[in-house]
């Protein structure tokens, strides 16, 4: 690859960081020649589709402007990055020890750059200016990170809410490949997370914690495994290391910054990066190098996963041979398509198992390697497949992943899309999903796009997409490139012939018919699936065989060369080998319905029979090797009487042991492939589905028959069974009455349980109602609910509400499943109940509604969701609205939020408390100027506390006093007992405050309705240095 096929930039800033980074790769790359002046050492690899060039900044050089020197050299050498990424390890800012994980920052832990409403992801906090008294204010604003970054974040953050991260995943295996570094790069421990309150220093001349103060340590809730939290947010960057626990609170606190490091603010305005830090120590000066090496490699698994895409059909596609579809490039008419400045289609047609998917990853693969005229160019693929699931099947889909790709490599055209339809709109607020009509409309904008680039659409197996719009989507393709005003896009299509594309032949640029040109292909496959033949005239005879039989079809080669090699290690003679070959069949269909015969004669595939074979046909995705064992254990509990349900305890007794039982009942036509650490079963290839579909196809008659119809209704049977063994309905509860009297820990247990059920998740798609309403079971439902609510176990919530439970049953506080899980956080659960119709509007005991509570627990997106099902953001309880407590507990955004809803900015409680009182009196500096600026009444007295003035002077808020004061409040209103605001600052020991009041003009002898002087007061409660003050100014003594 030469230096402009490199797309992703990666840069560390410390050796341990880029020993991780090289780890966590795919594979290395060969190293390319320096570019003259640049003095960067570079690491060249790949991590899915993505080449990256990888580098680390000098050796004892670090910060912002070292940074800035490595980016520009890296961009000088490889032009054509499109995004950079900066990883390595950070400190983290903890905040109040919480029981959510998404709030609760720990060693280990991952922290992602993240836009705010001020900052685009980084803030370099040393950089602004010191104004009057000292006050230092930040200046300026570092760029974004891209959007397609960000459009990457935000797909990756949704995929947690519904799955778990895969960054444990990549560092099991990445410790598993590279066993020296096990020992270094491991997990330290949960006994070595130590916190310190912020005040408490570090003791001088110590290089560990072993002799610090243990009464200074942070109480924390122990986490229940070492799995990296991933969090989002604010990261501080400065030349500075910090290591300061009260600074670093204070920054955590003005500025929501969670992650402090040394280099990114150099990047961000050189190129804008995506930083990735794993936390290695809280920014204090507890600092030590023991996490460095684990939080390194957390944040390159985390880089790892936002770079690997879903690349699910593709790498179920097997690899060619070496060698194998090198023609393709000196085809004349590829050359033709290639060479041509004009806009061209390339069809390849090809019988079944011909291995047109296999040449099309080949070509994808390598195209801008072979292809000069392609390396500059945008390549978008889509690989249609019907054994992965409707989405595979889908045009909307197909439309929706080649845009995505040419986004991700061409931002111009993101801009060239949507500038003029959103200019005046947020980012927040463009849509998260467009419809079919919208894709096909943005794929066409490429005919007006204005560039030279040269696009390849890359599209295989359009017979198995959905036959519904096929002719449209080619009638697409065709139009597209026959309207290319600008630029040049050549599209590359794989198919058997199908009536869509063999009426449009003609009209296609280039054609080749697959299984006239592989014959050389063939010879290289067979002798590579033959490999394990000893004798060398054997494999000669075998193979001349094959060749002469295979008819380019690559799946019969495979399945032939299988029983030979079969044959072989059952010790069969080469004469007996070679008389079997001849006696094979020389068509697909024939070998098919010789492997059928021998599954009746196979125990395994008839104990399992059609069952197995429609949860593999007819599943809306592909079942994991786990889930499909669970689903033959249910199938061997079937009984005569459908509605007997299982115990427990009985159907662990018939869950197959061992994925072996899959492949010996499926007769050869199955497969296991892993994918993202996940193993999955699926048929061996397309024209199996058709082979067991096929109306009068030998199966039909067979002990296999399968019926889509009856197949989904065998597995709705089975689903429910399952759910009915998980979820201990009726049956389970009349025979198990000590269930009433568990606790809320056994509850808890039991809903894990039920969440470690493989095939519970899957099953629900299949069951939507359970015909039980005993009094007991619906109480045990509702119970396991609320403690699936609180406690985040969504399957186990989905489970039990599919048995017809009651959503909005209450505890003995009157709080509904919905309440506890936005007391809790749990958002997956919280979507789930409201989706299925959670009334927003019951209120607990204490007049509490969900959206108050969700306001209190500052839980934003919770907030939003309620609000958008008709939750009221006026109705509160204590007479106090949302919009109060979001100001006393200094939610910012909920503030805004509710403020740009309609909530009233003036309510007063029965005491005159409005939302700008609790914000100055809990020194929510931020939110007091919001509700300044949306017209909040400034001298709105409450009782007995007065002004907001009043009670920020009291709580010794001096930045608000000041604010206040600057927007016109009175600083001499008297409190409801008569105390001016001078008076109840010296009362309580504000000497800050003091002398700001005394500037502005507050007298120093008022003594009011007391008749006790600033001075006599500052005296009486001993606070010399006001004392002092007072009678510098003159304050009378006597």
């Amino acid at each position: 690859l030469a230096h402009n096929s490199y797309t992703v930039g990666w840069i560390c800033a410390l050796d341990v960081e880029l020993a991780a980074s090289v780890a966590i790769l795919d594979y290395e790359l060969p190293k390319l020649s320096q570019v003259q002046g640049d003095t960067n050492t570079y690491v060249l690899g790949r991590i899915g589709q993505h080449n990256i060039v990888l580098t680390c900044l000098p050796a004892g050089t670090t910060g912002t402007n070292a940074a800035a020197n490595t980016a520009t050299n890296m961009l000088r050498s490889f032009p054509n990055i499109h995004f950079c990424l900066m990883v390595g390890i950070g400190g983290g800012a903890p905040s109040v020890p919480s029981d959510d994980p998404r709030k609760d920052i720990r060693l280990g832990d991952v922290v992602v750059s993240w836009p705010s409403a001020n900052f685009g992801g980084v803030l370099q906090y040393d950089f602004g200016k010191t104004m009057s008294e000292g006050k230092f204010v930040h200046t300026g604003v570092l760029n974004k990170t891209s959007i397609v970054l960000r459009s990457s974040v935000s797909a990756l953050r949704a995929r947690h809410r519904i799955e778990e991260s895969r960054v444990p995943q990549y560092i099991v295996r990445m410790l598993e490949l590279n066993r020296k570094m096990q020992r270094e790069f491991s997990h330290p421990g949960l006994e070595h997370d130590q916190l310190f309150r912020a005040d408490y220093e570090h003791p001088s001349g110590k290089p560990t914690c072993l002799s610090c103060d243990i009464e200074a340590l942070v109480l924390r809730k122990p986490r229940e495994n070492t799995n990296p939290i991933i969090h989002y947010g604010l990261i501080g960057s400065a030349n500075q290391v910090m290591r300061h626990g009260v600074t670093r609170d204070q920054l955590r606190d003005e500025k929501n910054i969670i992650c402090f490091e040394m280099e990114a603010a150099g990047l961000m305005d050189v190129f804008p990066c995506l930083v990735i830090r794993g936390i290695c120590d809280y920014a204090d000066s507890h600092k030590n190098k023991r996490w460095q090496p684990y939080a390194a490699v957390t944040a390159a698994a985390c880089a790892k996963e936002v770079l690997q895409f879903d690349n699910a059909r593709y790498d179920k596609i097997s690899n060619e041979c070496e060698r194998s579809f090198e023609w393709i490039w000196k085809h004349n008419e590829y050359k033709t398509w290639s060479a041509s400045n004009t806009s061209k289609l390339f069809y390849i047609q090809g019988k079944p198992g011909s291995g047109k998917s296999t040449l099309m990853k080949y070509f994808n693969r390598n195209l801008q390697h072979k292809d000069s005229a392609a390396q500059q160019g945008i390549v978008a693929r889509f690989f249609y497949s019907s054994r992965d699931g409707e989405p595979q099947r889908s045009h909307y889909n197909m439309l929706l992943s080649i845009l995505y790709e040419i986004l991700h490599q061409d931002e111009g055209f993101f801009y060239h899309q949507f500038q003029t339809e959103y200019r005046t709109q947020q980012l927040e607020k463009l849509p998260s999903t467009w419809d079919y009509d919208s894709l096909k409309e943005m794929l066409k904008s490429l005919q007006d796009y204005r560039t030279n680039k040269r696009y390849y659409l890359i599209i295989d197996a359009i017979d198995e997409s959905e036959p519904n719009d096929r002719r449209e989507i080619l009638g697409l393709l065709f139009d597209l490139c026959s309207k290319m005003k600008h630029s040049v896009v050549k599209i590359f299509i794989a198919s058997r012939p199908v009536a869509q594309l063999e009426s449009r032949r003609d009209q296609f640029h280039s054609f080749i018919k697959l299984d006239a040109e592989t014959r050389s292909d063939i010879y290289n496959y067979a002798q590579s699936q033959l490999h394990g033949l000893n004798s060398t005239e054997l494999l000669t005879q075998a193979t001349t065989h094959i060749l002469e039989n295979a008819q380019g079809v690559f799946l019969w080669v495979k399945l032939i060369s299988e029983q030979l090699i079969k044959a072989h290690e059952e010790g069969l003679s080469e004469e007996e080998i070679f008389r079997l070959l001849k006696q094979l069949p020389t068509e697909l269909e024939d070998l098919y319905k010789l492997m059928l015969e021998k599954m009746e004669h196979n125990n395994a595939s008839l104990l399992y029979g059609a069952r197995m074979f429609e949860f593999i046909l007819f599943a809306r995705r592909p079942l994991t090797v786990d889930e499909l064992l669970h689903a033959l254990g249910i199938l061997n509990t079937a009984d005569s009487d459908s509605k007997l349900i299982p115990s427990d305890a009985l159907f662990e007794k018939h869950i197959p042991t061992s994925d072996r039982i899959i492949l010996s009942g499926g007769g050869n036509f199955l497969e296991l492939r892993e994918h993202n650490g996940k193993r999955f079963v699926q048929i061996m290839h397309q024209t199996v589905r058709e082979f067991f579909l096929s109306p009068d196809g030998p199966v039909a008659n067979s002990k296999f028959s399968v019926s889509e119809t009856y197949g989904h209704i065998h597995m709705a049977i089975s689903c429910m069974r399952y759910l009915s063994v998980c979820a201990a309905n009726t049956c389970l509860a009349k025979e198990l009455p000590e269930f009433k009297s568990w606790d809320i820990l056994q509850y808890k247990d039991y809903c894990q349980y039920l969440n470690r059920r493989p095939l519970a998740s899957y099953a629900l798609s299949y069951t939507n109602n359970n015909n039980t309403q005993d009094a007991a079971a619906m109480n045990f439902r509702c119970e396991l609910l609320r403690v699936a609510s609180i406690y985040g176990f969504s399957t186990a919530a989905e489970v039990v509400l599919l048995a017809e439970t009651d959503i909005d049953n209450r505890d003995k506080d009157d709080r509904t499943p919905l309440f506890l899980a936005v007391d809790n956080g749990h958002e997956a659960i919280a979507k789930l109940l409201l989706d299925k119709g959670a009334d927003v509007h019951i209120k607990d005991n204490h007049d509490q509604t969900p959206l108050t509570r969700a306001v209190v627990k500052g839980h934003q997106n919770i907030v939003t969701w309620l609000f958008g099902r008709g939750a009221s953001i006026e109705e509160g309880y204590y007479d106090r609205t949302p919009l109060s407590w979001a100001a006393e507990n200094g939610y910012l955004a909920i503030v805004e939020f509710l403020i740009e809803k309609g909530a009233y900015i003036g309510h007063a409680d029965h005491r005159g408390r409005t939302p700008l009182f609790w914000a100055a009196e809990c020194g929510h500096l931020a939110i007091v100027e919001r509700l300044l600026e949306k017209g909040a009444d400034i001298e709105k007295s409450a009782s007995p506390n007065g002004t907001p003035l009043l009670q920020a002077v009291k709580q010794g808020h001096l930045a608000i006093v000041e604010l206040l004061a600057e927007k016109g409040a009175s600083t001499e209103k008297e409190d409801i007992s008569g105390k001016s605001p001078l008076l109840v600052a010296v009362e309580h020991g504000h000497l800050a405050i003091v002398k700001f009041l005394v500037e502005k003009g507050s007298s120093i002898e008022y003594s009011g309705r007391f008749w006790s002087t600033p001075l006599s007061r500052a005296a009486q409660y001993g606070y010399l240095a006001i004392v002092e003050f007072l009678v510098e100014k003159g304050a009378n003594i006597h």
